[in-house]
């Protein structure tokens, strides 16, 4: 890697409010290939996007913070940004780095070439480096020049090393994980899991569903669920799934109790179906959070995404079972933005095999489907 060019694709599409970043999760990921490519000698040009541009100047969308950023972190030192992703300017900057050195290309959204895998944009960005390395598996969906179209070009090919753990992960659990394998969905509709539960049913010994969905459960199998909200039109789809699950022996496990009231500070402890119809539901019960706590120590492994429960609180039982996970001797794995954020709230991370960053690209790659960026970057290399 010494002295040499290595251009970094990363996620840079963080939340801003007033050009200050409110979740830098995206950006620390990064770090350790960045790390590794700064210690080894390398002269890192970072690339990314931020927002929606539609491939024009927004300077409220410039990366000026994300170039802040990477300064503020002590051992990387003055960082460069460019006034634009491609150019004089751009060539400039980047061939005048030293060994060790960092530079950040301005808003790659900023170019209409971006979206529409431009074959000159992408041969322009390849020109920028010796190396290049996707280190945004999140994005995978998407064909872009940046993670498509340059792989024609760049002459090494190099899976950053979150990119490469996420991989490992995903391919562990969809390969032979340890059985039993428990699956815990939690959420607000069933249709936000509906594709996920079913590439699940052929992997999975038994199905823990938690959240706001689960209502919808309860009242297909004819419980009252007070004020909560029950998605009528698939009370037909929930029973199916009970159905299906039972001839498939999976264990589906609904909850046995919940935490319900008027409010979410005066609730009482009800039997799942038997809430009064002025209560709302918030969460699970303390009968159902020992008994799922008993359900994962004796798993092997576990898939877990989404909140269980409605109250976000230190008592809630989405933390419980968060926690019960880290603390479990089973492979665990998380999926989606929600869950990677519960885990971080608690400093559980050490607990967890593997923490997804990867959000919708993880998911859609546990339901089984091809990923054109993971498809195109098949023959890279790995990051030593």
């Amino acid at each position: 890697m010494e002295s040499r060019r290595v251009l970094v694709r990363i996620n840079m599409d963080v939340p801003l409010e007033n050009q200050k970043i409110l979740n830098d999760n995206l950006l620390k990921t990064a770090m350790p290939t960045i790390d590794y490519l700064i210690e080894n000698g390398a002269r890192v040009v970072l690339c990314g996007h931020m927002g929606d541009a539609g491939g024009k100047v927004v300077p409220e969308l410039s990366l000026e913070p994300i170039a802040a950023w990477f300064a503020a972190r002590q051992h990387i030192g003055e960082v460069y940004l460019t006034d634009s992703c491609v150019g004089d300017a751009a060539k400039s900057v980047i061939a005048g780095l030293r060994e060790g050195q960092v530079c950040v290309l301005e808003n790659l959204g900023f170019h209409a070439g971006e979206i529409k895998n431009d074959e000159k944009l992408s041969r322009q960005l390849a020109s920028y480096c010796d190396i290049y390395v996707n280190e945004a598996f999140s994005l995978s969906e998407q064909v872009l020049a940046s993670t498509n179209g340059i792989l024609k070009h760049a002459r090494i090919k190099v899976t950053g090393l979150q990119y490469a753990k996420e991989l490992k992960a995903l391919r562990k659990f969809l390969g032979k994980p340890e059985r039993p394998v428990m699956a815990i969905l939690g959420g607000d509709r069933i249709a936000d899991n509906l594709e996920l539960l079913e590439s699940l049913l052929g992997r999975i010994d038994s199905l823990v569903l938690g959240g706001q969905m689960t209502n919808t459960f309860t009242a297909a199998t004819g419980g009252s669920t007070g004020k909560a909200v029950v998605e009528e039109k698939r009370l037909p789809l929930a029973r199916d799934l009970l159905d299906r699950t039972a001839r498939k022996n999976i264990k589906l496990i609904l909850p046995s109790d919940v935490r319900a009231g008027i409010t979410a500070d005066a609730v009482t402890e009800y039997a799942a179906g038997e809430v009064p119809e002025s209560a709302n539901i918030f969460d699970i019960g303390s009968h159902t959070e020992e008994f799922w706590k008993q359900l994962i120590r004796k798993a092997g492994t576990i898939v877990w995404k989404g909140h269980l429960g409605m109250a976000a609180r230190a008592d809630s039982g989405t933390y419980t079972v968060a926690r019960a996970i880290a603390g479990a001797a089973a492979y665990s794995l998380s999926l989606g933005e929600e869950s990677a954020e519960i885990i971080r709230t608690l400093g559980l991370e050490k607990g967890f095999d593997h923490v997804s960053d990867g959000g919708d690209a993880t998911i859609r790659m546990v339901e089984g489907k091809t990923l054109p960026t993971v498809l195109a970057m098949g023959n890279a290399q790995t990051m030593k």
